[in-house]
């Protein structure tokens, strides 16, 4: 990856013939839902986002292993279905728009409620979405006649990708790094009812070091979800943003917004304008902040999120919140916080079970991204002071029981008659040692 985020190479190889792959797919049914496509699109390589499924949706081959947690690592393809009537297709099939490869974690069965977790990898990009729908099973979400709900499944395995003749590229979604990829994946959702209010899209780049005012090439890797920060250092956090909608030469169709970052303040320091304009159709915005100079590991986190209110929310987490956020696993805090018990038995991060033919109010939305934040501590400089203060403690012990022998020997009571070992002598020396060990402490 380049410095601004592109490939320097032709990407990664598509999936192997023979591969099986999970779809997961989430829709507009909640603004849950339809914040976890957003932040599929938003979030870098190596976080982690939670879908949620009730088991009717699920392919019955995949109830059990779920259940059983037999399916740890397996890679899996996210996507959006589309249940607008707008956007029904022939025979009354969703369209599905192909998102984002990623792993499967962990899977937390709690009764019927299937939560998977997944580690984001490339995006997904199919050029012919006609084509990719074609390759999904007939039992993909869709509309029956007379049928008030949607039927059909929304997490089952696709089918292998031999298919004869036809490249996987055109069938099922290419695995896919460059930006101008994802610009193409940002509009095809524009193309839906279920984003046309929306006011824009934005990716995060990459956490990036900067040294001698100059920035390295390559962005930091999450570990676990989470990003691993050195002490005392300097950190450029870099996030493009694209409004499909507006004129490539004009304003953002919807005005000049603003999106917000937010750092720990115990040991994150904002050094530039945290508010992040959001003017013109596309751009590269950046944001720098310095780490505490900490010898021991910190935690803390960052912040992503819209200004004012939006369907989630919006406006300022609260006290409590940024405590349990900070405690929390790195994964899409909105999701380990606030768990959407209430309505999961009627859906996934994704469709519902019990998804009405009545049309869901949309309204614009803009995802919150959060990230846990680990500042590793200076271990060089804790050895460094803590052998420095070994080495005032032993010189205590040996100078002073030196100075206590000399103190009751002849010499020293010659010097107290000159009331000269009082004030440079056992005492002088014994609370300049005080203060040094007070300094270690």
């Amino acid at each position: 990856m380049t410095a601004h985020g592109e490939d320097s190479d032709n990407g990664p190889p598509p999936p192997t013939v023979g591969q099986r792959v999970i779809l997961c797919l989430g829709s507009n049914m909640a603004p849950r839902y339809r914040s976890n496509t957003l932040e599929a699109l938003a979030l870098p390589e190596g976080a982690y986002l939670q879908f949620r499924y009730v088991e009717p949706i699920v392919e019955d081959d995949l109830v059990e292993k779920f259940r059983t947690n037999q399916l740890k690592d397996s890679r899996v393809l996210l996507g959006h279905v589309d249940c607008s009537k707008g956007s029904r297709m022939r025979g009354g099939r969703c369209r599905i728009t192909p998102l984002r490869y990623g792993k499967l974690v962990d899977v937390d069965a709690q009764g019927p409620i299937f939560s998977l977790t997944f580690e984001l990898l490339e995006f997904a990009y199919a050029p012919n979405l006609a084509a990719f729908l074609g390759k999904v099973p007939q039992d993909s979400p869709h509309w029956v006649s007379g049928n008030p709900r949607a039927q059909g499944k929304w997490c089952r395995w696709l089918p292998s990708l031999d298919v004869a003749g036809v490249p996987a590229e055109d069938v099922l979604a290419k695995p896919t790094r460059t930006f101008a990829d994802w610009q193409v994946i940002a509009k095809q959702l524009t193309d839906q009812d279920d984003f046309k209010p929306h006011p824009y899209f934005y990716k995060i780049e990459g956490l990036f070091e900067v040294r001698d005012a100059q920035t390295a090439v390559l962005p930091l890797p999450l570990r676990a979800g989470e990003l691993n920060l050195a002490a005392n250092r300097t950190y450029e956090l870099r996030i493009a943003h694209l409004d499909p909608q507006s004129d490539v030469h004009g304003r953002p169709a919807q005005g000049t917004k603003h999106l917000l970052v937010d750092v720990s303040d115990a040991h994150l320091k904002s050094l530039t304008n945290p508010r992040l304009g959001i003017d013109c159709p596309y751009d590269i915005k950046t944001f720098r902040f310095m780490t505490s100079d900490t010898k021991r590991d910190e935690h803390g986190f960052i912040w992503l999120h819209p200004e004012g209110n939006n369907a989630q929310g919006g406006g300022k987490l609260s006290g409590s919140v940024q405590s349990d956020a900070a405690k929390a696993h790195p994964a899409m805090v909105p999701d380990s916080m606030q768990p959407d018990i209430a309505n999961a038995g009627a859906g996934p991060g994704s469709g519902q079970a019990d998804t009405r033919e009545t049309e869901p109010a949309v309204e614009p939305l803009v995802p919150e991204i959060y990230f846990g934040a680990t500042v590793k501590g200076n271990r060089g400089k804790a050895l460094r002071e803590g052998a420095a203060c070994w080495v005032a403690d032993r010189a205590y012990a040996v100078v002073g029981g030196l100075f206590e022998g000399l103190r009751k020997s002849s010499l020293a009571r010659h010097l107290h008659g000159r009331r000269l070992w009082t004030r440079y002598g056992h005492g002088h020396f014994l609370r300049n040692a005080q203060a040094i060990l007070t300094r270690c402490t």
